[in-house]
């Protein structure tokens, strides 16, 4: 930035006064009209635009990516006992109860082969994990059981609802049981899989397409339920 700074001169008058004595006692004065004073050094010299600090120019802001919390599912609101279940799919329930290792509340669900649908699973209400199904908001650990590859397979007969005969096959699965907190879908470990049952024609069956697939056995089931360490 340039600064004009005003240089004002200043110019000096000399005149020169005569006596009109005879005696010569009188000297020739030189006289100054116009003295200026001298200038205080300590007065800074003024300008016509002062002179201003330039501002440094900011740094610029790198952008932060915050990282999602670990185990976070989907949020949802469970409306019915069934929706629990979505916890299964990566699904986090707004709605769950809180979760506490030292005394959880866990709903078990087990999926079908081949089919996304998942089905809900008896606890005996003896048992201190025990949760009613219409009080699903109390749930605050999932148990996931899903199917493995077919163990064994025989065909069976049997009579449909109008007492007419059919045949289909009765495949036995094992399935692998993980658990998971309902309320965040963060993972709370797994348990041995439940092994696959021999093949035998069952008493009742879920038939579709001509298969049906063997159930979980309810005792194995509570019994990994009850050895699981939840932490």
């Amino acid at each position: 930035m340039l600064a004009l700074v005003l240089v004002v001169g200043v110019g000096t008058a000399i005149g020169f006064v005569v006596s009109g004595d005879d005696d010569g006692d009188g000297d020739d004065t030189a006289r100054d009209d116009n003295t200026s004073a001298p200038a205080d050094p300590s007065t800074p010299a003024e300008s016509d635009s002062p002179t201003e600090p330039e501002e440094p120019e900011p740094s610029p802001v790198e952008p932060t990516e915050t990282e999602p919390a670990e185990g976070t599912g989907t949020p949802f609101t469970a409306e019915y006992g069934s929706d629990v279940g979505d916890v299964c799919d990566g699904g986090a329930m707004s709605n769950a109860a809180a979760y506490d290792p030292a005394s959880p509340k866990i709903s078990p669900f087990k999926q079908l082969p081949g089919n996304d649908l998942w089905l809900s699973q008896y606890v005996p209400s003896d048992k201190p994990y025990y949760v009613d199904y219409e009080d699903f908001e109390k749930v605050s650990v999932v148990a996931c059981l899903t199917p493995g590859e077919p163990a064994d397979q025989v065909k069976c007969e049997s009579t449909d609802a109008d007492d007419k005969p059919i045949t289909y096959t009765y495949v036995t699965v094992p399935y692998s049981l993980r658990f998971a907190e309902a309320a965040t879908g963060r993972d709370l470990g797994t348990a041995p899989d439940l092994e696959a049952p021999e093949a035998s024609c069952p008493f009742i069956a879920f038939i579709e397409d001509g298969r049906a697939y063997s159930s979980i056995d309810d005792e194995a089931l509570q019994a990994a339920i009850a050895a699981h360490e939840f932490a």
